[in-house]
């Protein structure tokens, strides 16, 4: 379903008609000067649009981890919209971006990997990434910090009007000065690994919030068609933050909700029944438990989650200050999921929920507060339902579904199963997984299977959230059918691009 302008600004004015303050929408012209070679835009949202780097669905409104304090995504969450099963489509950083901000599927792309160039991916010649396709239309765009696997060099041409990234702090995001935990302070050869309070390892962010607060408050959102991003870098590791982060959590936190067992070593029964092919260890758990710092590193995690929440507050508190709720909408979301242990597993680069899932939250105007949406979605779906969102054309290398119908209007989302992939790099074969809201159904290669129930629409099995029963083999013919036909076939996975040197 196409959603005009029309479409949009009526939205616009029903979210003024219902609020405290008229919008102004309708009438405000740009107070920048336009470029010669764009249309003027004198009307319609603009939109800020905000990633975190590594942050999985902890901070979720249903299923994600119990007492983790994240007021502002609450606070968001009950502004807006909450997509509670939302997936990335490549469990790493440079593809997951790339697939985000291009609109289109890796598999179409060629990238796959973090050594591949989402600059030199395989797109049509007139393609144009989300925030360069704002700017064609006639908006200004800024960012900041990581909204792409990169910096500089490695931006899209084009692709914005102003871009700052705050080169006196960025030793910051690594924070390499000091060793904190046992394991760095013995090795001390892999220091993003290193967990534990430290005031310098939140400069960059905390700067990168400050900027963007900045631009808000100098008034860049009231200007109709205007894109504001930020890109944060926690909870990335290294999981330095500072103290008063920790502080919010107990030493000893509780186990993550898909935890198999008791403790860190207790998953390895639930890899029992899984593909010999995944069923690996990572050998950070091993480094963690050779020093008893399972539990440190989690609240690292959590300390970090918690710091970018409140940088998120930030941006929060300038856009009410701003008077920006009835014509702007904000966009927040993750790269991909991240592991804590469960399945044996840390950080990402797997198929499984966890490595997977990631928060989504949109809100602005004509969205209904307090939306809790559990259907599976993409983030491959963002660049269509953010031009629907500002009443633009979807360009026609968008591979992604527009959220814009279920958004304003209620409407029912299509049950098409969402698809991510991953590249076995040293085999170079393709593992593929297709997801929708009775199960997900995962081919490694051409020979083993995976399968998990995520409902209860089959009486033979309880739903199975954090995927700890493999029931392929057994799973309704139906439904393995269903999602075994989205998978792209292996055949037709475009070459991995790489990056030039």
């Amino acid at each position: 379903m196409k959603i005009s302008r029309r479409t949009v600004l009526r939205a616009l004015a029903t979210g003024a008609a219902t609020g405290a303050a008229g919008s102004t929408a309708l009438a405000r012209t740009r107070k920048a000067k336009q470029r010669p070679d764009a249309p003027a835009v004198t009307e319609g949202p603009s939109i800020l649009f905000v990633t975190m780097d590594d942050l999985n669905d902890f901070p979720s409104p249903t299923n994600g981890y119990p007492g983790i304090v994240t007021p502002n995504f609450d606070r968001l969450a009950a502004m807006g919209a909450s997509f509670t099963t939302a997936m990335t489509p490549v469990p790493i950083c440079m593809p997951a971006r790339a697939a985000m901000m291009s609109g289109v599927v890796p598999w179409k792309s060629g990238v796959y990997s973090n050594p591949d160039s989402h600059l030199h991916g395989n797109y049509p010649l007139d393609h144009r990434f989300f925030p360069g396709y704002i700017r064609d239309t006639g908006g200004f765009v800024k960012y900041c910090g990581k909204l792409y696997h990169g910096f500089g060099k490695y931006l899209p041409p084009n692709d914005y009007d102003e871009y700052y990234f705050p080169n006196d702090v960025k030793a910051s995001r690594g924070d390499k000065g000091f060793f904190r935990s046992l394991y760095e302070q013995y090795y001390q050869k892999d220091k993003s690994f290193d967990f534990g309070p430290g005031e310098f390892g939140g400069v960059f962010d905390s700067t990168l919030a400050d900027w963007t607060a900045a631009e808000i408050s100098d008034g860049f959102l009231n200007a109709p068609g205007n894109m504001l991003g930020c890109g944060f870098y926690r909870p990335h590791l290294p999981h330095v933050v500072p103290p008063e982060f920790f502080e919010l959590y107990d030493v000893n936190p509780e186990n993550p909700p898909g935890f198999f067992g008791a403790s860190c070593l207790d998953n390895d029964l639930d890899l029992s029944d899984e593909p010999e092919k995944v069923a690996e260890v990572h050998d950070y758990i091993a480094r963690l438990n050779e020093f008893g710092e399972y539990k440190g590193y989690l609240r690292g995690y959590l300390a970090s989650v918690s710091f970018v929440d409140y940088q998120l507050g930030k941006l929060l508190d300038a856009y009410f200050e701003a008077g920006l709720s009835e014509h702007c909408y904000i966009v927040v979301t993750s790269d991909h999921g991240y592991h804590l242990c469960e399945k044996m597993h840390y950080k990402k680069s797997s198929l499984w929920e966890r490595s997977l899932r990631v928060p989504l939250l949109i809100a602005g105007p004509g969205i209904t507060p307090g939306d809790v949406i559990d259907d599976p979605v993409s983030l491959v779906d963002l660049y269509p339902t953010i031009c629907s969102l500002m009443g633009l054309e979807t360009p026609y290398w968008c591979d992604g579904n527009d959220l814009t119908p279920r958004l304003l209007q209620g409407a029912a989302l299509p049950d098409d199963p969402v698809v991510s992939v991953w590249r076995d790099i040293p085999s170079g074969v393709f593992y593929r997984r297709a997801r929708n809201r009775h199960g997900a159904y995962t081919i490694y290669g051409g020979g083993p299977r995976s399968g998990y129930m995520h409902d209860d629409s089959d009486p033979r099995f309880s739903a199975d959230p954090h995927e700890w029963r493999n029931v392929a083999s057994a799973m309704d013919r139906s439904l393995r059918n269903e999602l075994k036909a989205a998978l792209p076939s292996a055949k037709v996975f475009a070459k991995p691009v790489g990056r030039p040197s």
